[in-house]
């Protein structure tokens, strides 16, 4: 369906959740979350879709520090003045 988003929004929007959640030891890695980027990327018929996809198995480990960085809070709230 034409939602008005780049046909990539959503598969990065899930693909992103899903790296996210990679050090919280779910039943799932790295290379898994990314076989559903470009499947989803498939299903909106995205046409680069290889090369995202290679780009993502490329460079995704570069962003692995700064998740667990933001993780490291474990769902504390931040603090309003």
């Amino acid at each position: 369906a034409h939602t008005g988003r780049p046909k990539t929004y959503y598969a990065s929007m899930i693909h992103d959740a899903l790296y996210q959640f990679l050090p919280a030891d779910l039943p799932y890695a790295a290379s898994q979350a990314d076989g559903i980027f470009l499947r989803l990327m498939e299903e909106s018929e995205f046409g680069p879709r290889r090369l995202y996809w290679l780009a993502v198995r490329a460079l995704g480990w570069l962003f692995r520090p700064t998740i667990a960085r933001k993780r490291q809070h474990k769902g504390t709230q931040a603090r309003y003045a």
